[in-house]
């Protein structure tokens, strides 16, 4: 992800008070310094890293897009 250059940070974050019986829940956090480059990434990149993500580990991972602003 970061070697697209459309994010500057990521960050790795494992989910509290859940339902670990399957295991522990991740979650990883990208940052982007302009929605331009965020918007690079969906229209450039993201189909092809979900592809690739999917042919490495199949039905073990659940992704999803959550696009959040930092306000303070």
């Amino acid at each position: 992800m970061l070697e697209t250059g459309c994010f500057f940070e990521y960050k790795i974050l494992r989910l509290l008070e859940v339902d670990e019986e399957e295991g522990p829940t991740y979650a990883i956090q990208y940052h982007a310094s302009t929605i331009e480059n965020y918007h690079t990434y969906i229209h450039q990149y993201a189909v092809s890293l979900r592809q690739h993500t999917h042919e490495k580990w199949g039905e073990q991972i659940i992704a999803f897009r959550s696009l959040l602003e930092v306000l303070h």
